[in-house]
């Protein structure tokens, strides 16, 4: 505990607390409006977050719009690997390629997707705000509790040498945040989350320096999966990701998992070969997106995963982060001449958030039968991947503008019955050629 003589005392009309995707581009969008903050974030930087690291074409977009020249810096080049697209695979090994391609992004000159990993994109996006003269940036400083202090609030560090009074603190720290805690009145116990972990390696065969990423589904995660992206440099991401309540039910240690489907499964066996392992296995939390709770209220907003947001299918939060940033922005912007962030004024917050999410969580919801049910998605996932136009299919659910046009459409659930109706056919035609032989 530091003496009260070193504490320092700060004042910040605007607060961010947390330096990933969320909170830096919060900041940076702030100051391109001429809006000042304080990024404060408990580590120094560079450092390392478990991720699946894969930047879709809304991140790529997102990042475009903060800073026309950042996709074309070289320490952003050098550190990137452009994504085409990825290849699915099912329990029982059948697959298909997904194409990642994004009209928009082709339009505007950018790419559709690429894998870059967290230790480098933190660091990228940090520098530039560092070198923007209304963005304060604190590192090496762990805000752990805040308190009302007459019409703002008071943030501490762990520490006890940083005591910041601030108007507006925008929550940016991720998961299991304990300024959200101390915050809101969510109820913790029924929370919907899941888990991840995540390893690096070199010399991956077919894929160190690939444009494909690869996801599989196997017995050992259930309704879990296993992404490998390349992230440039010629490292690749093993990227496991699962829900917190199917990993319990079945009692699944990831590290042991880890270890033991990179050296049996008929694909990865020969992928991880000789590959070598860079560093420990990282673990980390976040939310599933489908619940729906307050983000707002007196003097805070929340962005990013430390709101909850995320796709519950794909896992993909550096999206949703970004996106949480920029709605966030247009309401701090709204209050920012009368300095009025009470709740009220910041309400609308909320619908706006979860207005954009709204597909998103529709198909989280969607989803969860099957992702509860291990046996039920095994099937779903055997039946659509073997299908000869899976990759259609699946393909218009998960990027459709609209989710309920498409289940809507007599054409998309033909697309169902034809693939449920082809796995019929195989069915029947290896009974009886079976019977056949035997009876021969």
């Amino acid at each position: 505990m530091n003496d009260n003589n070193d504490i320092q005392d700060i004042r910040a009309t605007i607060c961010i607390v947390g330096a990933g995707p969320a909170g830096t581009y919060t900041a940076l969008s702030l100051a391109k409006q001429g809006v000042p903050s304080l990024l404060i974030d408990k580590a120094v930087f560079p450092r390392d977050k478990a991720c699946g690291e894969s930047l879709t074409s809304g991140v790529m977009r997102c990042l475009q719009r903060i800073d026309p020249t950042l996709l074309q810096d070289p320490a952003f080049t050098k550190a990137r690997q452009v994504v085409n697209g990825v290849r699915l695979y099912a329990y029982n090994g059948k697959n298909f390629f997904l194409p990642y391609r994004s009209e928009a992004n082709i339009a505007l000159g950018i790419d559709s997707s690429i894998g870059i990993r967290r230790l480098d994109l933190d660091n990228i996006l940090l520098d530039v705000a560092k070198k923007q003269p209304l963005i304060q940036v604190l590192e090496g400083v762990h805000i752990q509790s805040v308190e009302r202090v007459g019409d703002g609030l008071k943030l501490s560090s762990k520490d006890g040498g940083h005591q910041i009074m601030t108007d507006l603190v925008v929550v940016a720290n991720g998961y299991n945040s304990r300024l959200v805690k101390q915050l809101t009145q969510w109820d913790w116990a029924d929370e919907t989350d899941a888990c991840g972990l995540t390893a690096f390696y070199r010399d991956v065969e077919g894929l160190s320096d690939s444009e494909m990423a690869e996801c599989f589904l196997m017995d050992e995660l259930k309704t879990g999966a296993m992404y490998v992206m390349p992230v440039g440099k010629g490292v690749v991401n093993v990227n496991i990701a699962i829900r917190n309540d199917i990993r319990k039910r079945y009692d699944i240690n990831l590290r042991e998992t880890l270890a033991e489907v990179l050296g049996t499964h008929p694909v990865l066996k020969k992928r991880f070969a000789n590959a070598k392992p860079l560093g420990k296995p990282m673990g980390s939390g976040y939310h599933l997106g489908t619940r729906k709770r307050p983000v707002s209220g007196d003097n805070y907003l929340l962005v990013g995963d430390a709101g909850g947001f995320n796709d519950a299918l794909t896992a993909n939060g550096i999206a949703h982060a970004m996106e949480s940033a920029d709605i966030a922005v247009r309401h701090i912007l709204k209050n920012w001449e009368a300095r009025q962030f009470t709740a009220e004024a910041l309400r609308q917050f909320d619908k706006e958030v979860y207005r954009k999410f709204r597909q998103k969580r529709q198909l989280g919801f969607l989803s969860t039968p099957m992702m509860t049910h291990p046996k039920l998605f095994r099937w779903f996932a055997n039946v659509s991947f073997g299908f000869s136009g899976g990759s259609e299919t699946l393909g218009k659910l998960m990027y459709a503008k609209n989710v309920w046009r498409v289940l809507a459409s007599p054409s998309f659930h033909f697309s169902l019955l034809k693939m449920v109706g082809e796995k019929v056919v195989i069915g029947f035609k290896t009974k009886f050629g079976k019977v056949a032989d035997a009876g021969a």
